[in-house]
């Protein structure tokens, strides 16, 4: 009679403890995603504030830049409303480090550039570039004053920053251009570089700086310019898991300026405590 109760115990204990086991697998496994999760959001909001305030700063210099570069401009078309010879490129070549200009461009009412400081810029057509079109609103425009953001240059996709106003000698258009090394998505992983350097996601994650599937920043050099495809990056289409490099991640994305910013944890770095958890329950219910 005893036996036959030993049995029927054992019958009933060894389900009951199956069952717990793989109840506390399901709860640790959703709790160590739970808290991944709230780490990673944590840390894509730190990054964000951070990438804002350098961008605040950035505009700040932007905004200097941008009037310092409209008033040099104002200079030009005042300075050639005195003096037709201004419109020489000896005299445009000397205005250069005088101003702290890199390019000064004159066009006429047709809106083609009759003086510029470099040769292979005098015959071309504004009309012809969207970069360019816009200062054309300065041939009937007096007023027209006109700072653009850092882009590529229509004549040869050199990145520019340009500002123009209207000519006061006779209708036409003054630009004055400073040139630029990077544009505001390469200035934004300028930013992040350092500080994706300096953030660390267990021993095994890391963060990337995205455009379009491409790496701009990360703190693996070598990575940089590949695009997630070309380093064997594959979706696994559930949990937001993601196989990159042979391992297994967890992401969390956050999208500003048409970047994305990936957040990525070793999945099994991730799930050590549960395995470690896992371990010691076993082991005490063998006991």
């Amino acid at each position: 009679m005893r036996k036959l109760f030993q049995k029927r115990l054992l019958a009933f204990a060894v389900p009951v403890c199956l069952l717990a086991i793989l109840l506390v697998f399901i709860l640790e496994t959703a709790e160590s995603f739970r808290t991944v999760r709230r780490h990673l959001a944590m840390t894509a909001e730190t990054l964000r504030e951070e990438l804002n305030n350098a961008r605040y700063e950035r505009q700040r210099v932007n905004d200097i830049l941008a009037a310092s570069l409209l008033s040099k401009a104002k200079i030009v078309a005042t300075l050639l409303a005195r003096d037709r010879s201004t419109l020489e490129k000896k005299n445009l070549l000397e205005l250069l480090p005088l101003i702290g200009v890199d390019e000064i461009c004159i066009a006429d009412a047709s809106g083609m550039l009759v003086a510029a400081s470099r040769d292979k810029l005098i015959g071309f057509d504004m009309a012809s570039s969207e970069q360019s079109r816009p200062f054309l609103a300065a041939i009937g425009d007096p007023e027209f004053e006109l700072v653009q953001e850092v882009r590529a240059r229509g004549i040869d996709g050199h990145p520019y920053k340009y500002a123009g106003v209207a000519r006061k000698d006779e209708p036409g258009v003054v630009q004055v251009g400073a040139r630029s090394e990077t544009d505001e998505t390469a200035e934004i992983a300028n930013i992040l570089l350092p500080l994706l350097k300096n953030r660390k996601i267990g021993n095994g994650g890391r963060i990337l700086l995205l455009r379009d599937g491409v790496i701009l920043a990360s703190p693996r050099t070598d990575e940089i310019g590949h695009s997630l495809k070309e380093l064997g990056c594959e979706k696994l289409g559930f949990l937001d898991l993601i196989r990159l490099g042979g391992r297994v991640y967890c992401s969390y994305e956050s999208l500003w300026n048409g970047c994305e910013l990936l957040l990525l944890a070793d999945l099994y770095e991730l799930l050590a405590w549960r395995n470690y958890s896992m371990i010691l329950l076993a082991g005490g219910n063998l006991i």
